[in-house]
């Protein structure tokens, strides 16, 4: 025969884990709207009946069990959705920072609305023809004289809003770079506690979501892999490097560098980190990549530095080019100034004498626009501008605004694809991690119902000891 209260106890553990259930059930209903709340569910088995046999080996006791056992409280989670969440989002992050950055690039040389470069180029070409029938007339010299210096001016203003874009995306830089460290600091942090929660049996659920929080924005700054330990902490990787030590608990400060070839990379105490992806990523794509100027080994991308060094090769050769058809044999007499974009100008003897333009190359009188017709030739001739371009200078100008048009169009394409994905996947990563209000629901009345029944089964064995105490061996009395 079995104890007398065995059956309470049966009956007290399923009231036990009806009410860790209803815990359970309340706190994902009450934290449906948090952002990065993980869904939970209590783990049962079976509780064994325990000694099977009594003193006498040839009775059996027929037992129907111990009861349940609530095991623990474990997150809904799936590894897999989240590598896959975290490196769609770092492709993302490098894609949305391309098309942010060429968005300011492109708007640099968009001519749609306002009249740019090119329109400067026409300009000054239809100024001098114009001038090749009027040769010495200080009216139409100073028309010509004006429309390049608008070309000069235009030029100037280029470079420096590419430079005001550059300095402010080394800003962001910057700030970007703080955020990593000040993630990688909490992350450290909670890798402490979460250890010492689980070395004294605490629960750290919670603690999991808020770090899962820190991960999934850190992989939208920079290319992560994470590395789970059996003591709850994780270890995270960009690359080869070592960003968060889980098993040392430690971290390493990121720093934002520049290198004697203005070359911007992100260093840590243990070298050179190689970052393929993230917003890091997008910001030193947009800040080294030189296009077709670059070296070996050097990034390809077409950047700022493309830009700039496609716009300084334009004042050169323009420069360089009426310089030389406006110099006498033995003399020179510069029509631009300047050794940049940026400090491209019109020279002093040019600003003090509109008709500073000589009419004869070779200082004859063969023609008082001969030197005017040549510089029309040179505005309609191929020249090598670039290393990567050969072609009129209004061809050159052209190129770049739609060299800038195409890239932008082609990364916001890939950044829209790229946001698909993300969202695909977070959606599939919700879905399983994520609080269903009718699934709650009916938890909520499943474990209600578990509840009553272990208390209605409680009361019918109070009601059959009952019987057992106060109303067996009474008859006769």
């Amino acid at each position: 025969m079995r104890a007398t209260f065995y059956g309470f106890e049966i009956a007290k553990t399923g009231m036990q884990a009806a009410q860790v259930g209803l815990d359970v059930t309340g706190q994902n209903m009450a934290n449906i709207s948090t952002d990065g709340y993980t869904r939970q569910e209590v783990q049962q088995s079976t509780a064994p009946a325990g000694v099977s046999t009594s003193k006498a080996a040839s009775v059996t006791r027929h037992l129907a069990g111990g009861g349940v056992n609530v095991d623990g409280i474990r997150q809904v989670r799936d590894d897999f959705l989240d590598i896959r969440y975290r490196n769609t989002a770092s492709d993302h992050g490098a894609l949305s920072k391309r098309v942010d950055i060429l968005s300011d690039v492109a708007a640099v040389f968009d001519e749609t609305e306002v009249d740019g470069l090119n329109s400067m180029m026409q300009e000054f070409y239809a100024s001098l023809q114009t001038l090749s029938s009027h040769a010495g007339d200080v009216e139409f010299s100073s028309i010509a004289r004006s429309a390049a210096q608008k070309i000069t001016k235009t030029l100037n203003q280029y470079a420096i809003r590419l430079e005001t874009i550059y300095q402010q995306e080394m800003t962001d830089l910057n700030t970007s770079v703080t955020e990593i460290n000040q993630l990688m600091t909490k992350i450290n942090d909670l890798n402490d506690t979460i250890k010492t929660e689980t070395l004294r049996g605490g629960k750290i659920n919670e603690l999991n979501d808020e770090r899962n929080l820190y991960l999934d924005r850190l992989s939208e700054l920079i290319n992560i892999k994470v590395q789970h330990h059996s003591d709850g902490t994780l270890s995270v990787f960009s690359g080869e490097v070592t960003l968060v030590d889980g098993q040392n608990l430690s971290y390493d400060t990121l720093e934002a560098k520049t290198d004697a070839n203005g070359n911007v990379y992100i260093e840590n105490g243990q070298g050179t980190l190689n970052v393929t992806g993230g917003i890091i990523a997008g910001s030193l794509d947009l800040l080294n990549g030189k296009g077709g100027y670059a070296a070996t080994g050097e990034n390809a991308f077409r950047g700022i530095p493309f830009y700039q060094k496609s716009l300084d090769d334009l004042a050169a050769a323009l420069k360089d080019t009426f310089n030389t058809l406006n110099s006498l044999p033995g003399e020179d007499k510069p029509l631009f100034t300047g050794d940049s974009a940026k400090t491209l100008s019109i020279s002093s003897q040019w600003l003090a004498n509109a008709n500073y333009i000589t009419p004869s190359q070779t200082g004859s009188l063969q023609g008082e626009n001969d030197n005017i017709l040549r510089m029309i030739h040179a505005l309609d001739e191929d020249i090598a501008i670039s290393p990567n371009f050969t072609g009129t200078f209004e061809e050159f100008t052209l190129d770049l605004m739609v060299q800038s048009g195409t890239d932008l169009n082609y990364y916001k394409s890939m950044e829209n694809t790229a946001k698909l994905l993300k969202t695909t996947v977070g959606n599939q990563r919700e879905s399983i991690m994520g609080v269903s209000l009718n699934e709650e629901t009916a938890n909520l009345v499943r474990y209600q119902k578990a509840f009553e029944a272990a208390a209605r089964f409680l009361t019918a064995l109070d009601e059959a000891l009952d019987v057992i105490i106060n109303r067996m061996g009474v008859v006769g009395r």
